[in-house]
């Protein structure tokens, strides 16, 4: 319990700092650089979200499913089915679904750019609270040129 008012107390007073993350490899089923936040900072991220969660979800498309309250692979799966029932003009032609990733998207985002989004964020938190979730909404993060985003299986 301690931790937890300690946590509450530094985002009061606003001298609350993300801790390191500490990185570790996986393999299943593919490799992974996996990069964990300490519990602190996990809790401090679940307040975060459940408050900005309201406001985002509005803006989200319909068919988007992922980490999203009462959706997910099942209601994202029926979608498909009645997509996938169209596109075939009711099971009567072929039709093909690509199934792909970013390879190494948040890697590539320029932390540089980051840190002025990151500024830019906490200015207008402190200057003009009501404006921050339209910024969110129309500013798009770059990444770095030799290092852009490629599609793979």
């Amino acid at each position: 319990m301690g931790n937890i008012l300690a946590l509450h107390r530094d985002l009061v007073a606003k001298t609350y700092r993300h801790s390191r993350y500490e990185a570790f490899n996986i393999s299943d089923p593919k490799p992974r650089n996996i990069h964990k936040a300490r519990v602190k900072d996990r809790v401090a991220h679940r307040a975060i979200y459940r408050i900005l969660y309201p406001f985002f979800d509005r803006l989200f498309i319909a068919d988007s499913y992922s980490c999203r309250n009462d959706k997910g692979i099942h209601k994202a799966l029926d979608r498909f089915r009645i997509f996938a029932r169209k596109a075939s003009h009711n099971h009567t032609r072929t039709v093909w679904a690509l199934k792909c990733d970013v390879r190494k998207f948040f890697a590539s985002i320029d932390p540089v750019i980051l840190r002025l989004l990151w500024t830019f964020v906490t200015v207008f938190t402190v200057f003009a609270p009501g404006i921050l979730v339209c910024i969110f909404a129309v500013f798009i993060i770059p990444v770095k040129p030799l290092e852009s985003p490629v599609l793979h299986q």
